[in-house]
């Protein structure tokens, strides 16, 4: 029979209908026979509203175990729960791991993994179970049970979650709050983020929640100091303040979805509003060295058009490959891969997410830097602009992004090749509002379509770069108005872009013209300007800038209220 001490109830727990107060069962004693005669048992009698969760190795108590499994509910009867000293606990006796190399987690420690499973598929669970415990000898033994508990469930098509249960170990020391503050923290990080940012974050976000301050507020004055950094590196002043600020903003930028992971918090909108205020810190911090250089008569408006168009081309294929065709794959083949991933797997997978640094090897770090993430862009532009001054800064930044372009393009592309063909047209609809183009239907069925998004960017691009080089050393003004065309029509292809990652169809960018009547209108100012034809170029991009900036802040407002803000389950 099942131990008592794997029963516990509390009041808070009820109205969570929190899984770790339901019942808790380690599968890892007596026989496998015996131990699966005893799950059957108490699916087969269980007629509450109460979860199983099964654990191999000893058990966490009930307020680590809602660490891993609690559903999205409101922060104070979350914070009752784990805070509560009162309550019960469902530690079973100690026991062993696994035996094997598998004992041993990725990231150090033991591996404790957890299946649970709600009350309404409690009688199918038992059925199954019951038919493989008829076929199992009483003398049998294995190395992991959850394993095939997990294999058993999933073949008999069941909803049963299994959930890596990092950091926690049967000598786990900490409360359950300090587990749900190590979960909080999001692996896949850069290594920049890794070893300096998140160390700092973590205790920003701890404050912020002692506080009450919101996850959208973190978002906006990570936003705010980064715009502090760009006015001072514009005056060329106080450049160790700038770098210091921008570190700030970048460490805001990281406590923002810890506190939103935390408090669960963790809403669309709210995604979208920390990537798209990260586009536009990051443009921000771009002109802001761009004027630093003029004031010191070392113009670098070319050099840092060349940058603001780089690092768009390079999250435009992000949107493209990644958070479009490869997205349309992995629902397309989600049933699949779901009954075709086993637990050991999963596992492997799940130490890859970890955070620190053996969620991947030497190599992996490699690739990952020379993806260019976030962290380690701002640190080549703070640590450059130190050391040399802006333009040098600017120059190291858009080698740096342009390297990565490169790599991570010829690294899609390899990985396109393995890819089935796209026959479903709204992959092409989505493609169409990525590129900036009315034409939903070209390419359709064609996988290698999404090249069309940073290459339309680029191809639009390179005539207004022209223009900027034409007068760079003569009408720096004009210069100036060139680079910030190009950072409005990056936050519209931006706006576009996640419009497309969220299935919004953003009606008003589309007032912009589309890509082809831009790269029309350079074109055609650049003819004026090598053809030296009285016409007022200037007038041209000041009338374009403030027209394309109003379609941004429109676009924008309408996705900020279209979009659903809710909870996110994943």
């Amino acid at each position: 029979m099942i131990d008592s001490r794997a029963m516990c109830t509390t009041a808070a727990g009820s109205m969570l209908g929190m899984p770790s107060c339901g019942a808790v069962f380690r599968v890892d004693d007596g026989s496998f026979y015996e131990m699966l005669r005893n799950v059957v048992e108490f699916l087969s009698h269980n007629n509450s509203d109460d979860s199983l969760t099964l654990v191999e190795s000893s058990s966490p108590s009930c307020g680590h175990l809602s660490s891993f499994f609690d559903e999205p509910r409101t922060a104070g009867v979350v914070s009752e729960l784990l805070n509560s000293k009162s309550a019960s606990h469902c530690d079973i006796e100690s026991g062993a791991l696994n035996e094997g190399d598998d004992a041993e987690a990725e990231n150090g420690g033991p591996r404790v993994i957890a299946l649970y499973l709600v009350s309404s598929d409690f009688h199918s669970a038992a059925q199954a179970l019951e038919e493989a415990a008829a076929k199992t000898s009483t003398e049998q033994s294995t190395g992991s049970r959850l394993t095939l508990i997990y294999e058993i469930l999933k073949l008999s098509g069941l909803a049963v979650k299994a959930v890596d249960a990092y950091p926690w170990t049967p000598a786990y020391t900490g409360t359950a709050s300090d587990l749900r503050w190590a979960r909080s923290t999001r692996g896949m990080d850069g290594l920049v983020s890794t070893l300096f940012l998140r160390k700092l974050s973590l205790r920003v976000s701890k404050g912020a929640v002692f506080l009450g301050v919101s996850p959208n507020f973190l978002t906006l004055l990570s936003c705010f100091i980064a715009f502090i950094a760009a006015v001072l590196l514009a005056r060329d002043q106080f450049l160790g303040v700038a770098a210091v600020a921008m570190c700030l903003s970048l460490v805001l930028d990281c406590s923002d979805g810890e506190v939103a992971r935390f408090t669960h918090q963790s809403t669309v909108v709210g995604g979208w509003l920390d990537a798209f205020t990260d586009r536009i810190k990051e443009h921000s911090i771009i002109v802001g060295l761009a004027l630093g250089a003029a004031t010191r008569s070392e113009p670098a408006w070319f050099v840092a058009a060349v940058a603001l168009s780089l690092i768009t081309a390079r999250h435009l294929a992000n949107f493209a490959f990644i958070e479009t065709l490869l997205r349309f794959q992995k629902i397309h083949n989600a049933e699949k891969r779901e009954r075709s991933e086993n637990l050991e797997e999963a596992v492997a997978r799940w130490a890859k997410e970890r955070p620190g640094l053996r969620q991947t090897s030497l190599f992996g770090w490699i690739s990952r830097v020379l993806h260019a993430p976030v962290s380690e862009r701002w640190t080549v532009l703070i640590v450059t602009a130190l050391v040399f001054n802006a333009r040098t800064a600017l120059v190291a930044y858009s080698t740096y992004v342009g390297l990565s372009l490169i790599l991570t393009c010829l690294g899609w592309v390899r990985r396109t090749a393995r890819l089935k063909s796209v026959s479903e047209l709204r992959v092409s609809a989505q493609l169409a509002d990525v590129r900036d183009s009315y034409w939903k239907s070209f390419g359709a069925g064609q996988k290698w379509t999404w090249l069309t998004a940073p290459g339309s960017f680029i191809v639009e691009s390179i005539p207004l770069l022209f223009v900027i080089l034409r007068v760079a050393d003569e009408d720096e003004n004009l210069a100036m108005w060139g680079v910030l065309v190009m950072v409005a029509t990056s936050l519209l292809r931006y706006e576009r872009g996640y419009g497309a990652r969220h299935s919004i169809g953003a009606e008003v960018a589309k007032l912009s013209g589309g890509w082809l009547l831009r790269a029309l209108i350079w074109s055609a100012a650049l003819v004026f300007l090598w053809t030296n034809v009285a016409a007022r170029v200037d007038l041209v991009l000041i009338v374009v800038f403030m027209w394309l900036m109003a379609i941004v802040v429109v676009a924008a407002t309408a996705t900020y209220f279209r979009l659903e803000r809710t909870v996110e389950l994943a």
